[in-house]
This record gives C-alpha cells, structure tokens and sequence, in this order.
C-alpha cells in the first residue's frame, strides 16, 4: 500500500497540464490559484534615547510596537502553453503581490499614523556622498579623471583621491592667479564640514521621525531633495563656475538621487521564475531553473548590478587599502575576517566556493518536492533574503488535523565562518565589534544585503530580537530580548506532497549606522541597528486543503483503516485459536481420572493416578510411585 502511495504522488506533484495540453492537472491549478490566508506583519522599534546615542555615545533604549498587520494577495502571471519549455521541464511565470493594511488582525492601539523614532536609510547614502571627505572626493573624481587623465593617477584606494583631487585644485590656484582663484590644501574636507553643518542647521541627522505607513508603504524622501536641491546645489554651483573659470572646462558635479524608501515595495514588478517541472524526476519538482531570466543571481553581467560576488580582499595587515571596487572572479579571492579580538585572520575563498553564494539552490518555497523524510535537507530561494536557505527538520507538528514535519533554518546558515558562507561577505564601511574598516565579515547571525537593496542601502538582516548573533551585537541593545519559540522562522509541510500547510518567515531588519569624522555625527558608534522585525505567515486554504485530504489524506487514512481491519481480524482469530488450543491443552493436562486398560498375563489392569499441571506431577506423601492393584 506504501509503495502504491508513493507512486501517486510521485506523478501527482509535478507541474503540467492534462492530457488536452490546455488544462492545468490539480497540483498545478491548486497552486497556481491557491487560497493561502497571508498576512506579513511588523513590529516597530522606538530609539527612545537617541539624542543620547549622537551625542553621548549611550546604549539604544529600544521599545517595540506592533504587529501592523498587512494582507497579501498573489497572483501567478503565466501562459499555457508557452509558460512550458524545455520540452515541458520548465515552467515560467510571475508573481504579482498586492497589499492592503488590516486592522483586525493588527494590534488594537496599533495606527498607520503611529510615528517612531529610527535610524534614517537615506541619511548615510546621502552621508556618504557629501558628509565624507573620501566619499565627495570620489563624486569629483569621477568627474575631473576624464577632463585631466594626465594629472589625476589611478587611485589604489579610495583614500589616496584626497590627495590626488587636493593637489590637482592647488595646481589650479598656481596657473589661475589672475583669476584669483586660490583654493585652500584641505579643500575637499572643508566642503565636507560646510555641508554637514548646513545639513544640520536644517534639521538632518542619523535618526528620523517617521510614521508606520510611510516607512512600512508609502515611502518617504525627507528633507534631501530640498536640501540638495537648494543650499548644496548653489554652493557646489558657484564652485563649479570658479573652477570653469580657471580651466574654461565645465565640471557638472551629481548630487545624490534621493529615492522613495519604503519596506513594501508596492511598485516593484514582479520577477520571472523558472521552475522545474519534475516530470522526469519528482525531486526536482519546483526547484529554480531561472532567476529574472538567468541561471544564477545577479552577478554583475551586461551592466546589472552584482549581489554577492563584487568584493576583492586587500592586504590583511593594512585594510585602508582595500578597493571598494567591483571584480568578477578571474582566480583565488583573498578574504579576511576578524574575530571579536584584534586578531585577524586570513581564508582563502575560492572561485567555487564564492560562486555558491550566487548559484540558485532549491524552490522559492511554494512548495515542496514529494516524500519529504526527516533527514532531508530543503534548499530554499528567499527573494528578500537575496540568497537560498537551507530548512532541516525539527519535529513532527499538526496543522488542520493533518500531520506535517516542522522545518527550520539551518543555524549554521548565518554563521560567517562556516567555509561555504564566504562568498556572502562584504566589506565593512566603518570599523566595528572589534573588526577594521575594510575587512570582511559581519559578526556571526548576521546577513548584508547591500549588494541587492534599493540604492545599495546598508541593509542587514538578522533572526528577530538578534536570536542566534554574535553577543557582541546584542550587547549594544541591552533592552532586546530574543526567545526561540517566537523568533524562528518554521514551515509545517505535508511529507507526502511536499505542501506547505503553515509557515512563519520572521525575520529583523537592520541597517548600518557610522559615524563621521569632523561632523556633527562623530560620537555615535558604528553597527548594525534595528529597524523592525516582521512575520510573513502561511495558512493553508479550504480549497487546497480539500484537494489534499480528497488526492493523499483520504486515500492514506484509507489505507490506514484497511490495514487496521485486517491486522484485527487476523490478530483476532489468531486470539481465539490461542485461546481454544490453551483450554484444550488445559483440560488435557488438568487434574483427571484415567482408567487405562493394559494386558498382563491374560488379565486386565485398571490403574488409577493422580496428576498435577503440567511439568508438575503430584507428590504423594511416601514420595514412592504408585503402584498398579489388581482387581478383584
């Protein structure tokens, strides 16, 4: 019966259409017009001390709110049959989400309007850019390296541009002197400290006041276009025209693009997966094929933006003169890490190993493959992660009366010295936990997404309540609690088809706060602070959830009953046989009189003895045999 339910779901649980070509078997229809009850919901961290993070370099004082409940609406984008290739081992399709704010299954007190104190994404691009010196001298140098090639030198790292752009204005103010243009040394620096002071005369800091539906939905810009596109552009204006007038060259400096940031991208376009079908192996069933129209995640090809693979590891001794510069992997890339001590140490990270990080590895978690056993391992693909996980079994559970098998996140999936997990590395903007600015690694639990966020912002993702982190993370947040029943991410999947019948994604939302040297910003210390943590839950639907108890469920419960009638009936008869021989064997050998005719001599003899039960004969007081008497 086993092996007959085996072969079912083997051919049940793939992806294709029924014999006319044109209608989707039930797995696929099921799935493709699922009634999944999801809901992705967030609680808000508060910095209630935060003028005492800028300026007295004090702990963060966090308290949270929530959840902010959001429901979600998929819908698959596809086309039969031209969603089927690869001689129907592939299918493609899109998936289009849809939001809408729930208050009935938000917290009471819970409002979109609720505004809360949090660390501002778009100050540090903005930060960056102009705020440090290093960071506005790069922006010139992009712009003066092609208008004077012979003067400026390549930079072998990013510090060596103060240098070279503060030399190349002096040289202006030596040939211009009859302009009068005399351009102080420090130059550069100085433009640095004017804008971070207008910045904060206007109101700009490392922190924010933002309500929920704006930093969950709608999304916010700030102060920044007004501000660039006042007071900075005007400065940076009058100085491009003193400079024009020296060279006769026009020098068009950028300012920062200032975008829309929002936690729900409502506006992103749905992305093309290509799945395997699975009708040549069931194992294979859902698995990725394609990303975005590509067999790996973005690596940096025909002018896309790279996640995972555009580090380049420096000298370990001297990480000031690590390049932030993008490289594709040509051989061995060095990568270098430090412990939480000052000790550093050095791993060579190979083109194999670094390239996993930007291979496709499992399904995208819509489902499962068929006859999951506890010691399988689940490769899975999570869009906001940028990255496939691994889920290992954790225990049996039961979700709608169906038994399941609860996975979880592989542990060792964040620890960043685990040899397969260097390729999901980045260099570190500011020095941190001990570790130099430019070397590689965040501490243990933690994940940078920077590589694939909105405008490279300096995302980072952890567990919620930083569960499973390096101590020396948690210890900046002294309020924040972690408790493994709640802060884990858990999928309750149906062995037998691979469905997911409930899930929990739960994960934390960081970002990476530096301090700037010469600024306003100086005192805070650099890490990685928490935003908000959210839960994307699954429920299985009516609908799909009759279609699995009415194909596998019944059938097995089915099996189950037949197997218990007939272990029953046999089991009882074979009881009553056991029962009929025992009272057999008992009167056979239970205490009786046995007249036993025997011949002796012409004569017959009638004995008369006593017996006990079995293995156990009568004594008799003389401990003699009783001897035979001859009848009369």
């Amino acid at each position: 019966m086993d092996k007959i339910v085996e072969s079912k779901a083997k051919k049940m649980v793939t992806i294709q259409t029924e014999s006319d070509g044109k209608t989707l078997n039930d797995f696929s229809d099921t799935w493709l017009h699922n009634d999944y009850f999801i809901y992705k919901q967030y609680w808000l961290y508060n910095y209630t001390n935060y003028q005492d993070v800028l300026t007295k370099n004090a702990k963060p004082i966090l308290t949270e709110k929530g959840p902010y409940s959001y429901r979600e609406k998929w819908t698959y984008l596809y086309d039969i049959p031209s969603s089927f290739t690869s001689k129907d081992e592939e299918f493609t399709y899109k998936k289009n989400i849809t939001y809408t704010f729930d208050q009935g299954t938000s917290c009471s007190s819970c409002s979109p309007s609720d505004t809360f104190y949090l660390p501002d994404i778009i100050f540090s691009s903005v930060a960056d850019q102009l705020f440090d010196p290093v960071g506005f001298c790069m922006q010139l140098y992009d712009v003066l390296h092609p208008i004077f090639p012979f003067f400026l030198q390549p930079l072998s790292s990013p510090d060596d541009c103060l240098g070279e752009v503060n030399g190349l204005f002096q040289a202006m103010s030596l040939i211009c002197p009859d302009q009068h243009v005399n351009f102080p040394s420090n130059l550069i620096q100085q433009f640095s400290q004017i804008f971070s002071e207008l910045a904060l005369a206007n109101g700009v800091s490392p922190f924010m006041q933002i309500t929920a539906n704006d930093l969950l939905y709608d999304g916010y810009r700030g102060i920044y276009p007004k501000l660039l596109n006042g007071p900075i552009l005007d400065i940076l204006a009058n100085f491009s025209d003193t400079a024009q007038e020296c060279t006769n060259l026009t020098m068009a400096i950028n300012l920062p693009v200032v975008p829309s940031v929002s936690i729900i991208q409502k506006d992103k376009a749905p992305t093309a997966y290509t799945v395997n079908t699975g009708i040549n192996d069931y194992l294979l069933t859902g698995t990725m094929a394609k990303f975005d129209d590509i067999d790996t995640l973005p690596m940096g090809q025909n002018g896309s933006s790279s996640w995972w693979t555009d580090y380049q590891c420096g000298n370990v001794s001297d990480t000031t003169d690590v390049l932030y510069t993008t490289q594709v992997y040509k051989s061995s890339t060095m990568m270098t890490y430090a412990n939480i001590s000052d000790d550093y140490e050095c791993t060579i990270c190979t083109n194999d190993t670094a390239f996993e990080a930007s291979r496709l590895h499992g399904s995208n978690g819509d489902f499962f493959h068929a006859l999951l056993k506890k010691s399988t391992v689940l490769p899975t693909f999570i869009e906001e992660t940028c990255r496939s996980l691994n889920l290992i079994y954790q225990q049996e559970s039961t979700v709608k009366d169906i038994d399941a098998y609860r996975f979880i996140i592989d542990p060792n999936t964040f620890k960043t010295n685990e040899p397969g997990n260097c390729g999901y590395c980045r260099q570190l903007p500011r020095a941190m936990y001990g570790r130099e600015m430019g070397s590689y690694c965040l501490p243990d639990g933690l994940i940078d997404l920077s590589g694939c966020e909105q405008e490279n912002a300096e995302i980072v993702i952890s567990n919620p309540h930083f569960l499973n982190v390096d101590q020396a993370v948690k210890d900046m947040f002294p309020t924040i609690k972690s408790n493994p029943d709640s802060d884990m991410t858990t999928v309750d999947i149906e062995p037998t088809t691979g469905t997911v019948l409930a899930a929990n994604k739960r994960m934390q939302i960081n970002f990476i706060v530096k301090n700037y040297t010469n600024t306003p910003w100086e005192n805070i210390t650099s890490g990685v602070y928490p935003m908000l943590w959210q839960n994307e839950s699954f429920l299985i639907g009516p609908n799909a959830l009759d279609q699995l108890k009415k194909n596998v469920v019944n059938p097995q419960n089915l099996v189950k009953l037949l197997c218990y009638i007939v272990g029953v009936g046999v089991g009882s008869l074979l009881m009553v046989i056991s029962i009929i021989s025992t009272l057999v064997l008992f009167l056979y050998f239970g205490k009786r009189r046995d007249a036993v005719k025997f011949s002796s001599n012409g004569q017959y003899i009638n004995t008369t003895d006593s017996w006990g039960s079995p293995g156990h004969p009568a004594s008799t007081d003389s401990g003699s045999i009783p001897r035979a008497k001859r009848k009369d």
